[in-house]
């Protein structure tokens, strides 16, 4: 009898445990809005990008920090050392083999956005996407889709991997309207509370090639 009032009070525990700790999907992005909406965070990354047209996939690793509003900063060192850095209000692209920058506005390139911008303004994801949970796909992690409130040829959906055990966003991929596909798998993801904004100033190397963005442009 008491082995059986013992295994009763683990299997009482146990459920009740894992009651206390479920979320049911919004609960979950709630607080994936909340951890991320007003932090600095940084990761590093593997990211695959498909071109379906030419039939060709690349692949790259680095290492980013975003920071709401608008600040980001990716430095990619595999296949080529490369920087992309924004202050929220100027971008800069800086291929280091060909000493090439390519800079403009920060509104006018990251718009809709691109290049991951959205993921400095998570605060406002629900305004700026349908939000549909689409399940567990492996070991803690859930699916949500995104589709843009507003009409987008960058970014027709976006698909999110979020850890359920510690709400980390480990995964993103962005289809475009031609059906290409950018993702992003993160790792050693960590949260940044005193990151000054210095960390996105870029100063452009001496004898580097410089080329303005416009906007339109691709």
């Amino acid at each position: 009898m008491l082995k059986k009032i013992f295994f009763l009070s683990l299997f009482v525990f146990y459920a009740f445990c894992g009651a206390a700790f479920a979320l049911d999907p919004d609960e979950m992005m709630d607080k994936v809005i909340s951890k991320y909406g007003f932090r600095a965070f940084s990761a590093s990354f593997v990211q695959t990008t498909s071109l379906k047209s030419m039939d060709m996939t690349d692949k790259a690793s680095g290492y980013i920090i975003f920071k709401p509003p608008y600040k980001m900063c990716w430095k990619y060192y595999t296949p080529e050392v490369q920087e992309a850095v924004s202050d929220g209000k100027t971008f800069w692209i800086y291929n280091e083999k060909d000493n090439q920058v390519t800079t403009g506005k920060a509104e006018a390139f990251f718009k809709n956005g691109r290049g991951g911008s959205f993921l400095t303004d998570i605060k406002n994801l629900r305004k700026n996407f349908e939000i549909t949970p689409e399940g567990k796909i492996k070991d803690n992690i859930y699916r949500f889709r995104l589709l843009p409130v507003k009409e987008n040829p960058n970014i027709s959906s976006v698909y999110l991997l979020i850890s359920a055990k510690s709400l980390d966003i480990v995964g993103i991929s962005t289809y475009n309207a031609y059906d290409d596909e950018n993702s992003l798998e993160f790792k050693n993801v960590k949260l940044l509370n005193d990151i000054p904004d210095s960390e996105f100033d870029f100063i452009i190397p001496k004898g580097a090639e410089v080329i303005r963005y416009e906007e339109g442009a691709e």
